[in-house]
């Protein structure tokens, strides 16, 4: 194996796992409403704490969104350099896959490129 073949399947596999982080916390995330007969400063503070929480685990979902893109972008420059055309016309359509949600005008460009190079 060659190896930016293997360096793909890093990469691969990091994505795999922001994108499975990223969106797997959709449920978890949690908007906790204080009620309105609450007036206690206990209950404030622990209502802040709550909302900075909340606003560490948006943060840090977004750079793990931000990181998962950065990477599609390096797999899909770097799949052209891999010699075995079925595992590059594999990584390329998935990692553009993906990529379709965030960035529609360049997957579309990119899978008509990978179309004219295999066919």
């Amino acid at each position: 194996m060659s190896k930016i073949y293997l360096i793909n399947i890093l990469l691969t596999g990091q994505l795999v796992i922001c994108v499975s982080t990223c969106y797997g916390q959709n449920g978890q995330h949690l908007n906790k409403q204080t009620s309105k007969d609450k007036t206690t400063n206990e209950e404030k503070v622990e209502s802040r704490k709550q909302t900075n929480q909340s606003e560490v685990k948006d943060t840090e979902r977004e750079n793990r969104k931000t990181q998962a893109v950065s990477i599609l972008y390096e797999v899909i420059s770097y799949a052209d350099e891999i010699e075995n055309f079925e595992s590059q016309a594999t990584i390329i359509s998935n990692a553009l896959n993906l990529l379709w949600k965030h960035n529609e005008s360049y997957s579309r460009a990119n899978f008509l490129k990978a179309l004219d190079r295999f066919l």
